[in-house]
């Protein structure tokens, strides 16, 4: 589910529900969580229960399959789980990255100094949360991601207004700016 979520591009926010036990309000309920495929099986031919193992979950025509049996590798299951341990933080990263966007009125601003030291995986982070205070979240594509990147990271874009989803974007050698075209979401300023 997190590799699934990562090639989706979920956010921080997004890979942090896969460990949570409420979402929402809502309570989650997995019963089955603590016990590993082989103390199930274990169980069900103690108990002869039945099992029928679904035939397309050895095929790879789904990408959670395909990682799925990409994981069967030990180096690929232990890359997995040092990612998974890394992830302990991601709430504190996650505020700090919103401490970097500037609210200003009819725009957003983060500072181009601290934007270009950041490893490229956050950068594209920062660009989503911004994107999410802009336009609604089921609309925003990586494509868009992508294309805004590549706006701040070539020079001959500085002091250019080009158009983004949502607005505009116009970068100097201090400020990258976001100007929305509607007033920002009030719920997130």
């Amino acid at each position: 589910t997190l590799l699934l979520r990562k090639i989706q591009l979920s956010g921080i926010r997004g890979n942090l529900n896969i460990f949570s036990n409420s979402f929402k309000g809502l309570n989650f309920h997995r019963p089955l969580k603590v016990f590993t495929k082989h103390q199930i099986n274990s169980f069900a031919n103690l108990n002869k229960l039945r099992w029928f193992e679904d035939r397309t979950n050895s095929e790879n025509i789904y990408t959670r399959n395909k990682i799925r049996n990409h994981l069967t590798n030990k180096n690929n299951n232990k890359k997995l789980k040092s990612y998974y341990k890394s992830l302990g933080d991601i709430d504190e990263l996650d505020n700090f990255l919103d401490l970097l966007i500037i609210k200003n009125q009819g725009f957003l601003s983060i500072q181009k100094s601290i934007f270009d030291k950041l490893p490229l995986v956050i950068k594209k982070h920062l660009i989503y949360k911004v994107l999410i205070l802009t336009v609604p979240i089921d609309s925003i594509r990586s494509i868009n991601i992508e294309n805004i990147f590549d706006i701040v990271t070539k020079s001959s874009n500085a002091n250019k207004k080009r158009s983004i989803k949502g607005g505009f974007i116009q970068f100097s050698k201090l400020l990258i700016n976001f100007i929305q075209i509607k007033p920002f979401k009030e719920n997130n300023l």
